[in-house]
């Protein structure tokens, strides 16, 4: 789960975070994991000076940029895994956050054996291989289930009639970080940044073995500027 309420301001080498809207003394602790939309990278938080500011453990490595969306994920296992909610921000660097976490959890308490060695002392729900790439990133485990999350971002104007609303063109999903034999289940949320009266927004298409599905923004009227859509995929199946 994340806390998103407001926008922020972030500079490239700075540690501080600004906020506007925010109410972060309440909500937000130290240790909880700072991402702005679009980014794919997750900050953890210091401290929280003030409801309007927070300071990150390492300077913030993007560009500069004011009123920006934002998430904050402040929820996590008793082992301290970052847990994931519908309508989160940037799910592929929460889901790299999580692996990094049970590999290191791993090396901490089964010691520097072979990848193939740890697996047969975690028993069936032991993760076999978890890696990232330019589609996103995957994990398998040995019971056979793999999944796959990517986020694709992309502008559009939302200007096609489509019956008595209008459509913006639809934006592939892309390939998978990795095929699946078979694909179960998938889903696309997505989240937009702008002032554009948006009423909602849909993922449509069919996930294959290879592809992630596709997904475009919906209006009740015509919008004539662009708009930024970042869609966070969710792929669920088979590796074997």
């Amino acid at each position: 789960m994340q806390y998103q309420d407001g926008t922020v301001s972030v500079t490239n080498g700075s540690s501080t975070i600004t906020g506007s809207g925010t109410l972060w003394l309440a909500n937000i602790n130290a240790g909880d994991l700072f991402t702005k939309l679009g980014d794919n990278v997750m900050y953890t938080v210091a401290s929280i000076p003030s409801n309007t500011s927070l300071t990150l453990t390492a300077p913030y490595g993007g560009s500069a940029s004011s009123g920006s969306a934002y998430g904050i994920t402040i929820n996590f296992t008793a082992g301290g895994l970052p847990l994931l909610s519908a309508g989160d921000l940037n799910t592929a660097a929460i889901n790299s956050e999580q692996m990094k976490g049970i590999d290191n959890y791993n090396l901490s308490n089964l010691g520097a054996a072979a990848y193939a060695d740890k697996v047969g002392l975690v028993s069936n729900g032991a993760i076999i291989e978890s890696d990232s790439n330019a589609n996103g990133s995957y994990t398998k485990w040995i019971d056979g289930t793999m999944m796959c999350v990517k986020s694709v971002t992309f502008s559009d104007q939302v200007s096609t009639p489509y019956g008595s609303v209008f459509i913006s063109t639809s934006s592939s999903g892309g390939s998978w970080a990795s095929n699946f034999n078979t694909i179960q289940y998938s889903n696309v949320s997505a989240s937009r940044s702008g002032n554009a009266p948006i009423d909602f927004q849909i993922g449509s298409g069919v996930a294959s073995s290879t592809n992630a599905p596709s997904g475009w923004f919906v209006s009740a009227v015509s919008v004539n500027t662009p708009i930024s859509l970042t869609m966070e995929i969710i792929g669920i199946g088979r590796w074997l």
